[in-house]
């Protein structure tokens, strides 16, 4: 990085800290500001997580500082960068409406993947342009309880928004280390665990988190077996992403200790990973102090978050708008919010009433056709009544998605907790979560394949997790004649 300063041709500066896992530190802190020729890293901190009054009394010097030397200049900004951790990603299709049929198409299938009930969740989200006959949608969702912790860490701090980590991370690998516009898998490695992040268009479009961390890929002993599993997570974090086939799409790794870094890209490669290590491109962020590719990689949430707020994109992941935020966001993100459930009700009914319209229709079109013989209005509604028929026939065809999620939690075991449920056309079904035993599995599979209208159901992969001796699990199954491929 270049470390030759000059005078700022603009003054904005902002501070932002990432937080540790549930915003308990470590803490992360750097300030950045914006000139004309870009970013300048005025300094970065680290405290420990017993640091909190000490974190909290240099934000207070800082800012009181700032204000002092540049009394013209409005309050200087606080960013908390939340631990990405406890948030899930989804990323769905639908079809390409618009304006405020995106909130009611979002909010119908978002309800349908939550692991849990809405009322405890905080979810927001991100469409993308329509392309064709589908629109992207990127999908986060929180537990409210977790959330919590960083909404009183930011307001201890005087914080003025509160950001997602992996956002910071997608931002800051596109401006420091040449990240693409197109398709790309960044791999983050924190001591907190590690985040496979989906970026396309330069932003987060889907990610998972894997609890394997930095310093389990920095211990000697047993390396393999824990590269081996790394790899195994991997795969299965690509395969969500709908990348399992894919070997042109690269594979960037973010690891701030470079002995343990080139290892791992040896490994990963070996096992037909397409990956390749992130490398900063001097000159893009000025510094006063020296700052290395290792500390820009150990700094890149904070960095990344910095950024967003310097230079803000628009239709950002803000899933904090319901409990900190007080900015609304564009047209094309949303928050699920409890009226949701009466969306979901109002779509039923209007399913209901129009298919009673249906027949009613059909039934009169019949009578002035059969009624009216010789009529030369008889052809027409003939062909009238066989599109009833046909469109009648359609609808017959089509999934009953409440049928189906409604089988699933009658067939759920206490403490089960589902990742995942995907259902495309022509597919099996399939579903991603995690159990207590494997009994509970067991038993899961067993009640589910009693259910009138599913067959074949598979367990594909389990394993004992790190979580509390958790299993995950990944499991398929067909749905009356929807996922035939024929």
């Amino acid at each position: 990085m270049n470390n030759a300063m000059g005078i700022a041709d603009d003054m904005r500066s902002v501070i932002a800290i990432s937080t540790g896992c549930k915003g308990q530190g470590p803490f992360k802190a750097v300030k950045l500001r914006k000139s004309a020729r870009g970013y300048e890293l005025l300094w970065k901190r680290t405290f420990d997580s017993n640091d909190m009054a000490e974190v909290e009394s240099f934000l207070h010097e800082e800012v009181n500082s700032a204000q002092s030397s540049f009394p013209g200049q409005s309050n200087e900004p606080v960013i908390i960068v939340a631990e990405s951790k406890g948030v899930v990603f989804y990323r769905i299709d639908i079809p390409p409406v618009t304006g405020s049929r995106i909130d009611s198409v979002v909010k119908m299938q978002a309800e349908a993947l939550l692991p849990l009930p809405v009322s405890r969740m905080q979810v927001c989200w991100r469409a993308d342009k329509a392309a064709g006959a589908k629109r992207g949608v990127t999908i986060a969702a929180g537990k409210t309880e977790g959330l919590r912790d960083y909404v009183s860490l930011a307001r201890s701090f005087g914080a003025s928004k509160i950001l997602l980590g992996y956002e910071g991370v997608v931002k800051a690998w596109r401006e420091l280390f040449g990240g693409t516009s197109g398709k790309a898998v960044v791999i983050n490695i924190t001591g907190a665990g590690t985040g496979i992040i989906l970026a396309e268009n330069g932003r987060l479009s889907s990610a998972v988190t894997l609890d394997t961390n930095l310093k389990h890929l920095s211990e000697p002993a047993d390396w393999c077996g824990t590269a081996e599993l790394f790899v195994h997570d991997l795969r299965n974090g690509l395969e969500l992403f709908g990348l399992s086939d894919d070997t042109n799409t690269e594979v960037v790794v973010l690891l701030e200790d470079i002995k343990t870094h080139k290892k791992l890209i040896s490994y990963l490669k070996d096992a037909g990973v397409n990956a390749i290590a992130a490398a900063s491109r001097p000159g893009l962020m000025e510094s006063y102090e020296e700052i290395s590719t290792e500390d820009a990689i150990e700094y890149i949430g904070p960095i990344g978050g910095a950024m967003l707020a310097l230079d803000p994109e628009p239709n950002e992941l803000n899933l904090f708008e319901g409990l900190y935020s007080t900015a609304r966001t564009g047209r094309t993100t949303g928050a699920l919010k409890r009226p949701c459930i009466i969306t979901v009700l109002m779509v039923i009914l209007f399913v209901l009433v129009s298919y009673a319209i249906d027949k009613a229709s059909l039934a009169q079109l019949r009578k002035h056709m059969y009624s009216a013989p010789g009529n030369p209005d008889s052809m027409n509604a003939a062909v009238l009544i066989a599109r009833q028929q046909m469109r009648k026939t359609i609808a017959a065809q089509r999934p009953d998605m409440l049928d189906l999620l409604g089988k699933i939690s009658e067939s759920k075991v206490e403490g089960m907790i589902f990742d995942t449920i995907m259902f495309r056309k022509r597919q099996a079904v399939n579903i991603s979560g995690s159990c207590k035993s494997y009994d509970q599995l067991y038993e899961f599979q067993k009640k589910l394949g009693e259910k009138s209208g599913i067959r074949e159901v598979k367990i594909q992969s389990s394993a004992v997790g790190r979580d509390k001796g958790k299993v995950g699990f990944k499991m398929t199954f067909h749905y009356k004649n929807f996922t035939r491929k024929n």
